[in-house]
């Protein structure tokens, strides 16, 4: 097993002989304690160096430690998921890493370096651990990624092996940050029992003495133990508001500070890698590098090698740590400070050789958009990223896209979020024009290209407004009109053929479709104005009819297909569909043609992958109980002595093992016979 760990370059595996034998020295065990308290990941060198000690000086399990190893240990077949969900810097990939180090006798256990990695090909070297030798059930430790493609890709490659052992194949450890306070499924959150009150007060008395000169300076541990104060947080970054202590440091020392607390503030997980820090500083002072940033910033940022070996990683101590950074550097010119900052970031920490981790980083803080405001879920994505909002002045938010779209031209969201920035600010001409050129940075991709159709529908909406009191402007709105059919029907066009062109998507666009119906619904909104104007020219009410004479056609196809996928199915297992869909739909058939969306007509419509892909396929009619038997992680049912492969959903794809008789609820999707509720008869 010790050689396999070579090939398997996407998995960090763990041994369950890890560091037997190995020497390690006072200075390596003293150097990986001090930075794990100060706020580093753990490595696994922690969890070695913690069974060395006595019982009672050993690290604090938080208190959802034995929920989820019962829940780990209790997966009796086939390839399931764990859910981990905590908020960040509450412990959560502490939690989960002490799980595998636990448990690394039971399983093959191994974390996935990058979770952008293709999934096929994860699934491919997972495949590979847990068929060496003897097969053996891989416990993989996943952080921060949609799960239901990986599980799926490894089922496939599961079932290509044949493997006939009866026990789990893959245990995954969902491991997911999550700022949502009031979501119920949070298993770790940034408060402490009374019970682990009492821990961290013990562990806290036991580092004061192992530790007598940086004990004080253990902020990852300190902050977990004042239950997460923000009085201690504000105490420890009393430096941002203190003017006289500014003056000691470094105008770069400051700026890298600035741009650390900015990012890891707004970003979950992100970093700096140390030699692009050193870099940073090194324009100012010839031989200054990150470690010689002096107090009093030094303290607040730890550094740290990831797991699976790369380079050094840099980022401030607890995200605690970086917002209350951002807060104290920006209270006094309402987000002035964040755009001075994030102008650095991009101009100075941003140019060449720019890693795929940074420009993730780079592109969460500028375009990824919660759905949840202070904490609480309200369902519907905000306009912009947090950072946008909180920048506040427009021309600064303008600029600081500018200079992300120069620093990372290959990013078509940036052009994207600019001119939708634009187009909610009534600046149409100008996001036309970046609509347009972020179509030119991804001309194959439909939601790209879904935005210049929204500009011109916002515009046509906008002149349609101003007509009763303008009236010479009929002829710019059938014009902008035009432009936004021909904008969504291209959209549509690029929708149709993405299972080709962009193989890695997994949903149907069904926005250009929509978009179309929304615009021909503004058009009959307006439908007594535009029709009934005096005096106007011939060729006017000539371009009107050749726009509109269409349109009932293309209503009743896209009308009805919009039916038909929120009929069959909905986005996903849990979430369902934006209601507007369907209520757009209806109004516009209904408009159109005067009659109400007609029923779908009984039977199975003709299926299209295409269509459907990753959404959740709805049950047409009832369910009837049958027995069948499982195969290579495959369904199959008998009926009359001939045998039929049933399809199963996604979401129960963690239900299969490699063998077995079972029964199960046999239904109906658009997609076939699907099977439900498999129970295995042993």
């Amino acid at each position: 097993m010790q050689g396999i760990g070579d090939c398997l370059d996407l998995l960090d595996i763990l041994h369950e002989d890890a560091f037997e034998g190995q020497r390690i020295y006072p200075k390596i065990r003293k150097k990986t304690e001090v930075n794990f308290y100060r706020g580093a990941p753990p490595q696994w060198l922690n969890f070695y160096l913690d069974e060395q000690n006595e019982e009672s000086n050993r690290l604090i399990k938080r208190d959802g430690y034995e929920e989820l190893r019962g829940q780990i240990l209790s997966k009796k077949f086939g390839v399931q998921c764990v859910r981990l969900n905590h908020e960040p810097g509450s412990g959560g990939t502490t939690l989960a890493m002490q799980l595998l180090w636990d448990l690394r006798s039971s399983f093959r256990c191994a974390v996935l370096v990058d979770p952008t990695s293709d999934d096929s090909e994860v699934a491919t070297q997972v495949t590979e651990l847990y068929t060496a030798g003897e097969p053996k059930t891989v416990l993989l430790l996943v952080q921060d990624q949609f799960l239901s493609k990986l599980q799926k890709s490894i089922v496939e490659e599961l079932s290509k092996k044949k493997t006939s052992d009866g026990a789990p194949a893959v245990v995954i450890l969902h491991c997911v940050r999550m700022a949502l306070v009031d979501a119920e499924d949070i298993k770790l959150r940034k408060e402490l029992s009374a019970e682990e009150t009492i821990q961290f007060d013990a562990k806290k008395e036991q580092l004061r003495t192992k530790f007598p000169k940086e004990h004080e300076q253990f902020h990852g541990f300190n902050i977990m133990q004042t239950n997460f104060s923000k009085g201690y947080v504000q105490s420890s970054c009393h430096v941002f508001n203190n003017p006289d202590l500014m003056q000691q440091v470094t105008n770069r020392g400051l700026q890298l500070s600035a741009c650390m607390c900015l990012l890891n503030g707004y970003v979950t997980g992100s970093f700096l890698l140390a030699r692009r820090c050193n870099a940073f500083l090194q324009t100012e002072i010839g031989d200054l590098t990150i470690g010689d940033i002096k107090e009093p910033f030094r303290h607040l940022m730890v550094s740290f090698k990831p797991l699976g070996g790369g380079e050094e990683h840099v980022r401030m101590a607890h995200p605690m740590i970086a917002e209350q950074g951002n807060r104290m550097m920006s209270s006094r010119d309402a987000g002035g400070h964040i755009y001075d900052t994030a102008r650095v970031l991009l101009s100075e920490l941003c140019q060449e050789d720019v890693t795929q981790s940074l420009t993730g980083f780079i592109k969460d803080l500028l375009t990824k958009r919660d759905k949840h405001t202070n904490g609480q879920w309200n369902g519907k994505k905000a306009n912009f990223s947090k950072f946008i909002v909180d920048i506040r002045n427009k021309d600064w938010c303008v600029s600081v896209l500018n200079e992300a779209i120069d620093a990372f031209p290959q990013i078509a969201i940036l052009p994207q979020t600019l001119s939708r920035f634009y187009n909610l600010n009534y600046d149409f001409i100008n996001a036309e024009k970046w609509a347009k050129e972020a179509q030119h940075v991804d001309p194959l991709n439909s939601f790209i290209a879904d935005t210049l159709g929204r500009v011109y529908m916002y515009h046509l909406k906008s002149k349609l407004k101003e007509l009763r009191s303008n009236p010479k402007i009929l002829p710019e709105i059938l014009v902008i009109a035009k432009n936004a059919f021909t904008a969504f029907e291209n959209e549509d066009n690029l929708a149709e053929n993405e299972h080709v062109t962009r193989a890695d998507r997994t949903c149907f666009n069904i926005l250009g479709k929509s978009g179309y119906l929304q615009v021909a619904n503004t058009l009959f909104d307006s439908k007594d104005i535009l029709e009934k104007q005096q005096n106007y020219t011939e060729q006017y009410y000539t371009n009107y009819a050749t726009l509109t004479r269409s349109l009932p056609e293309e209503i009743k196809k896209r009308a009805t297909f919009i039916q038909m996928i929120l009929c069959y199915s909905k986005k996903s297992f849990t979430e369902t569909d934006a209601p507007y869909l369907l209520e757009e739909a209806k109004k516009c058939y209904k408009n159109y043609t005067g009659d109400d969306l007609p029923d779908l007509a009984t039977g199975t419509p003709s299926y299209q992958e295409k269509y459907f892909r990753s959404r959740y396929l709805l049950l047409i009619g009832n369910l009837v109980k049958v027995q069948g038997v499982v195969r290579n992680y495959k369904v199959y049912t008998t009926q009359d002595d001939k045998e039929t492969e049933l399809h199963v959903e996604a979401c129960q794809l963690g239900c299969l093992r490699s063998f077995g008789r079972v029964s199960f609820d046999l239904g109906l999707t658009v997609r076939g016979p699907t099977a439900y509720n498999i129970q295995y008869q042993d």
